[in-house]
């Protein structure tokens, strides 16, 4: 055996193997940083849920939401006894929380979740749905529906008083 072969292939083992730990260094610090990201949004979410349950009338804590809009809010949804409601938790930062920034409504005040899904289901072939979310726009409660059809997303928002289309938006993927 030559003894160039046998150097080749030390170096070869020794790039492949630098280059692995290389590759791992770089899986764990991207993994960190994504659930640091996502640690911090969770810990958001969980603080804005606890002060509406401190300063609005839900007993109860079923689901949050994260809505951006002209406006970005943690939409808390809760129950007061057997009516459910939405709570608006503005998110704006390094600003502290104001009981009086809180906003919330009633589900009787409008079409539900499930309705607005229904409805949108009957409407769309071959649509896959991404999120379905309350938000306000305009000082207007509304339903933001989020899916793909083919080639395309649409964000569409349906007016929470009545279900009627409110805005559609659509890109190309």
């Amino acid at each position: 055996m030559n003894l160039r072969n046998i150097d080749l292939r030390k170096w070869t083992l020794i790039t492949l193997f630098i280059a692995g730990v290389i590759g791992a260094m770089i899986i764990v610090l991207f993994s960190y940083i994504y659930y640091d990201i996502h640690a911090e949004k969770q810990d958001r979410e969980m603080e804005h849920a606890n002060f509406a349950l401190e300063h609005s009338p839900i007993d109860t804590v079923e689901e949050t939401y994260i809505f951006n809009g002209s406006n970005s809010y943690t939409v808390v949804e809760g129950y007061e006894g057997e009516t459910l409601l939405y709570v608006f938790v503005p998110v704006e930062e390094d600003q502290e929380l104001e009981p009086n920034q809180l906003d919330w409504i009633s589900q009787e005040e409008g079409v539900s979740k499930e309705e607005v899904y229904s409805n949108w289901e009957g409407d769309c072939d071959n649509c896959t749905l991404l999120t379905l979310t309350p938000g306000k726009l305009n000082e207007q409660v509304i339903w933001e529906l989020t899916y793909t059809n083919n080639d395309r997303y649409f964000f569409q928002t349906y007016r929470f008083s009545n279900g009627e289309l409110y805005d559609s938006i659509s890109f190309r993927k």
